[in-house]
């Protein structure tokens, strides 16, 4: 059902009727155009109209999108494509060039997208734009449960789980679960013999570089520097 509202007035009335239809004391209003709403996340997807704020980013383009179906149509439409673009390296195939780019820095480790703020250097331009946020003092993302912000999706995601328990990432190889992807892909390297970082000083390595910055600080007594 739409109707068609003529006023502020016709606005409110209809808040009225959709918090006794819905049995609840409060619905959503917006302040810019009087549009009321039943549930808080249509609310705050609404607000995004007025705010211009585009959280959902494509990893691929980097372009900006107000909700997840703008972005999901976006994939659709513009980068699944016949995959022409051919990594040199690996030979794995990509729908467009920028794409194959992006990849193809994972072999030879350039980052040539650089943070104005910090200095911090990526491979994509996608990643640089995530890690952007965290110079700002923008939280579009709050948690449904508890109204904590957050300044990206990924993080508001993740939070989430802490109330509902959830662990949806499970290992192919053991079954454990896991609350948030990153946990999972961590996990996932005690069961490979893949050991990538390697010590400058005596050729030791290991599968995380976590466990090699710890190696230096306590066996070279060496300082890192924050990169």
């Amino acid at each position: 059902m739409h109707l068609i509202l003529d006023n502020e007035k016709d606005s409110k009335d209809l808040c009225k009727i959709l918090g006794k239809a819905s049995h609840k004391e409060n619905t959503f209003q917006c302040a810019e155009c009087g549009r009321c709403f039943k549930l808080k996340d249509s609310y705050l997807r609404h607000m995004r109209i007025h705010k211009d704020e585009r959280p959902f980013t494509c990893h691929v383009c980097g372009k900006q999108f107000r909700d997840s179906g703008g972005l999901t149509r976006h994939l659709k439409d513009v980068h699944a494509k016949v995959k022409n673009f051919v990594c040199d390296l690996c030979g794995r195939s990509f729908a467009s060039k920028a794409t194959r780019d992006d990849h193809r820095r994972t072999h030879t480790g350039e980052r040539p997208y650089i943070c104005d703020s910090c200095g911090k250097t990526f491979k994509s331009k996608a990643s640089l734009y995530i890690h952007s946020k965290l110079h700002t003092d923008v939280f579009p993302h709050t948690c449904s449960y508890c109204s904590k912000r957050f300044r990206r999706r990924q993080e508001v995601l993740a939070h989430v789980t802490t109330h509902t328990g959830e662990k949806n990432h499970v290992c192919d190889v053991c079954e454990r679960k896991f609350r948030v992807k990153s946990e999972l892909a961590r996990h996932k390297l005690i069961h490979s013999d893949n050991k990538p970082f390697v010590c400058v000083h005596c050729g030791l390595a290991f599968r995380q570089k976590r466990y090699l910055n710890n190696h230096i600080k306590s066996r070279h007594n060496e300082s890192l520097r924050v990169s």
